[in-house]
């Protein structure tokens, strides 16, 4: 039987999945991560949160649904019945959010409600993208890390190397976001090409000094490497490249991570992070039933993804949502311990989903959003977190 029977997806001449149509969905998903990361070239820091950058991002979001909508319809319907009891639990966590919308001023009530319903029909059609046939699905996956590998090529090359973590105007935690993007979905393919866009994505994210994502990069190819071949001469080489490193130049992980650094501000890294957290905290207690999705102040939402789901969506309903999120990890990384080896393309697959997995619930720690239609770590989270498991029985299953 081919693997492609195995997983439960027709084979590439089934008429019932033309190829055509995954192609388009592939190449509209194509468009949207380029939209919401080539425009940064042209943008300052300023303007970041103008409607210079949401037309991008619009544009993006509005292209991909609409795709999905007409072209796959049937296979967005199938994705939603496929989800498992973790995530449905979110998604119906997330509806049933409207009805915290109903505060403040009427435009504030309307927004916050168009955003809600834009989030869910993103996770819908996104779900989709994982019922492609399995070759396209790797060529959709390997072609997003090359469109932000060279992304970041790109804008070394306009602006020059990074001075003061800066290149051009783009922050360097949003650089450092699209970086480790690249990293993660990279490893769903093999071969030189995936390598090297696996090493510029992490050479540039050190370039400038976005520590999570740094961070994040180390721990998915751990994850990967551990479940996929946990005895290769990879993880040997790193371990034992990291310990030479180390011993020969102590301060050297230090200085890359700048964990004593002090000057750096409270919106950046590890380093005066408890205030802002110690705020979403307090902002938290003041309203235990949720603000609803996009309503809290950027300023009290303390820059931590998880901290800003609870402010969104109230203690018992953000609470829902990350231990969803926890047990989705879980179970991706225990499938890709378990899985059998006799089928290496889907043992890959469930091996990259747990690094991807892992990585993004980490960094999602030094993101101020972890649904967000406006970046590459609120789309990534929600492709990642929304796939099928791969279980050892060699079939895409709910995680």
């Amino acid at each position: 039987m081919s693997a492609t029977a195995d997983i439960g997806i027709p084979p590439a001449t089934s008429k019932r999945q033309e190829p055509w149509r995954d192609r388009l969905v592939i190449l509209s998903l194509w468009i949207w991560c380029a939209l919401l990361s080539y425009p940064l070239f042209a943008v300052t820091r300023i303007e970041a949160t103008t409607n210079e950058v949401l037309v991008y991002q619009t544009t993006g979001l509005l292209q991909f649904v609409i795709v999905a909508l007409a072209i796959v319809h049937a296979r967005v319907a199938s994705a939603l019945i496929g989800y498992s009891a973790f995530q449905a639990t979110i998604v119906v966590v997330i509806l049933l959010s409207l009805a915290l919308q109903f505060h403040g001023p009427e435009a504030s009530i309307l927004e916050g409600i168009a955003y809600t319903v834009a989030l869910l029909l993103a996770i819908s059609c996104v779900s989709a993208v994982w019922t492609l046939q399995l070759d396209a699905l790797v060529i959709c996956l390997g072609g997003i890390a090359v469109i932000f590998a060279t992304f970041g090529i790109c804008a070394v090359a306009a602006f020059g190397w990074p001075e003061g973590r800066v290149v051009g105007s783009i922050h360097p935690n949003a650089f450092g976001s699209i970086m480790l993007t690249g990293f993660i979905l990279s490893q769903f393919r093999g071969g030189p090409v995936m390598l090297g866009v696996r090493v510029a994505c992490l050479v540039i994210a050190a370039a400038v000094s976005s520590r999570f994502a740094i961070v994040g990069c180390f721990l998915a190819f751990l994850v990967f490497e551990l479940s996929y071949r946990p005895l290769g001469s990879r993880l040997v080489l790193f371990t034992l490249t990291a310990a030479f490193c180390l011993q020969l130049f102590p301060r050297f992980l230090t200085d890359l991570l700048a964990l004593d650094d002090p000057s750096r501000n409270s919106a950046s890294g590890f380093t005066g992070r408890e205030t802002l957290w110690n705020l979403a905290l307090a902002a938290t207690a003041n309203a235990p039933f949720g603000l609803g999705f996009k309503r809290p102040p950027l300023d009290i939402s303390g820059h931590n993804g998880y901290l800003r789901l609870l402010l969104e969506f109230g203690m018992l309903g953000g609470g829902l949502i990350i231990a969803s999120i926890a047990s989705i990890v879980a179970k991706a990384m225990i499938d890709a311990s378990l899985f059998a080896p006799s089928d290496d393309r889907l043992r890959r697959f469930a091996c990259a989903r747990a690094a991807g997995l892992t990585a993004l619930a980490f960094a999602s720690f030094f993101q101020p959003q972890l649904f967000n239609l406006g970046d590459i770590h609120g789309l990534a989270v929600i492709l990642m977190l929304f796939s099928p498991g791969i279980g050892p029985e060699k079939r895409l299953k709910p995680a």
